[in-house]
């Protein structure tokens, strides 16, 4: 049987927890020519699931096998059956090739093959892939952007834990991770944690003041809690809302904590009575709130408009919304917005991402588009401007972390790592970011190769 009886290129074997990376790669090469058979896309109400998928089997040519700790927890049995007709020796004209999104533990059975490395997507091994795929060469894609030669970070923290945010001090000594269950603070010259939280039910998200004294914390109940970090014990919980928890804020001063949830409003609470100072109403639901250095201005987003609130007076500055270049329109007409924001120092430059990928730069003073930043085929999780305002760092469930050029609207970097989130220093000189393991990677800014000693 020839290359070109086979119904389709590539069939592709992955476990539902990677669906967001795995269907990514399956659209971009669907888009480059590739004939992919994906169960979500093959699969029609009635179908024998199990016939169908050993006739799409027989009919692909290369069976692409993601392998990650779900999917070889998941029926690895019936896996190595799948595999068995493309690894005969004597069937030329199939192949199998692993491709490797964690660091699970490979097993023997495919230990001998050489595998496309995706925990680090870059455009290199991309070529690889579709090449194979395609069965001839494939140049890279113009302008695409490759993970720079010997980028590497100045120093890793082993946090091993989902994290929700990262944020460094004031004076840039110290950079806390707030996890799902802790907040960690690590002390930034010797590398180590010096300090952690106790638990209180799971963080949907965070903030740590600018001062390090307190943070708060929204969890699933709903509620919020306020942390004393020079105790590490809470100071005071807050039946905040009585729906689900968007977001949280607190002032650089830590004397007062916002909160936001799935009723629209933002409460403003003292800090550590618990007192409730305010509350006002964003129009729609509400995504993210971003306060300023100065504590006295406020930036929400949700819905299909970002609104600016004097804290002072609790009072609505202005609104403007957002072009659907920066967000996927839902049947009720919302844009989908990701839960990050940022804005710069001098207030001429707002970033904001988007769950199509789309990461779009504004004035927010005049409110025109100053760029459209495209490249993210997933989500994305973070945006933030560098502190001179000329760089845009967005991390994504594509698992890249992208570097763009405000004034060219290009990537000019990618680091292949988990996304996620991310956080300048204060000075301007270190950014930190999610590896694939959970670590946070700190990097000298601006992102520079470093050239290992031999």
């Amino acid at each position: 049987m020839g290359a070109q009886h086979f119904q389709h290129d590539v069939f592709i074997s992955y476990s539902r927890q990677d669906t967001t990376v795995v269907h990514a790669l399956a659209r971009r090469l669907r888009e480059d020519g590739a004939r992919v058979w994906l169960d979500e896309w093959s699969l029609l109400p009635g179908d024998l699931v199990g016939l169908k998928i050993q006739e799409a089997l027989e009919q692909s040519r290369i069976l692409l096998m993601c392998m990650s700790e779900s999917y070889f927890g998941s029926g690895w049995a019936a896996l190595e059956h799948h595999a068995r007709i493309f690894r005969d020796p004597t069937n030329s004209e199939r192949r199998l090739i692993p491709m490797r999104l964690d660091g699970a533990r490979i097993p023997d059975l495919l230990a001998q093959y050489r595998y496309v490395d995706w925990r680090a997507p870059s455009e290199t091994e991309y070529v690889i892939l579709l090449t194979q795929i395609l069965g001839r060469p494939v140049p890279p894609r113009a302008g695409a952007p490759i993970s720079s030669p010997g980028l590497l970070p100045v120093a890793t923290l082993p946090t091993y834990r989902n994290i929700v945010r990262l944020s460094f001090s004031d004076d840039d000594t110290r950079l806390f991770v707030i996890c799902e269950y802790e907040i960690l603070t690590f002390d930034i010259r010797s590398r180590t944690e010096v300090a952690r939280t106790g638990s209180y039910g799971l963080n949907s998200c965070g903030a740590v003041a600018r001062n390090g004294l307190y943070a708060v914390t929204g969890t699933l109940e709903p509620g919020v809690v306020i942390w004393d970090l020079s105790t590490g014990r809470i100071a005071r919980w807050i039946k905040a809302h009585p729906r689900w928890m968007r977001d949280v804020g607190i002032t650089p001063d830590a004397s007062r904590v916002l909160s936001a949830a799935d009723d629209d409003r933002i409460n403003v609470w003292q800090v550590p009575s618990g007192r409730r100072l305010a509350t006002f109403r964003h129009k729609e639901y509400i995504s993210y709130l971003h306060m300023r250095p100065d504590g006295r201005t406020l930036f929400v987003s949700g819905g299909k408009s970002i609104t600016r609130w004097d804290l002072g007076t609790h009072q609505m500055i202005d609104s403007f919304e957002i072009p659907a270049c920066c967000g996927v329109s839902s049947s009720s007409g919302y844009r989908i917005l990701s839960p990050s924001l940022d804005v710069s120092s001098d207030l001429h430059r707002l970033v904001i991402g988007s769950s199509n990928g789309g990461v779009c730069v504004f004035d927010p003073l005049s409110h025109e588009l100053i760029a459209n930043l495209v490249g993210h085929t997933g989500a994305v999780r973070t945006v933030r401007l560098s502190p001179d305002g000329h760089s845009v760092v967005s991390a994504s469930d594509d698992r890249t972390v992208r570097v763009w050029d405000v004034k060219t609207a290009q990537c000019t970097q990618v680091i292949g790592q988990r996304g996620g989130s991310a956080a300048f220093s204060n000075s301007g000189s270190l950014l930190a970011t999610v590896g694939n393991d959970q670590r946070v990677l700190l990097w000298n800014w601006p992102l520079q190769p470093i050239i290992p000693t031999p």
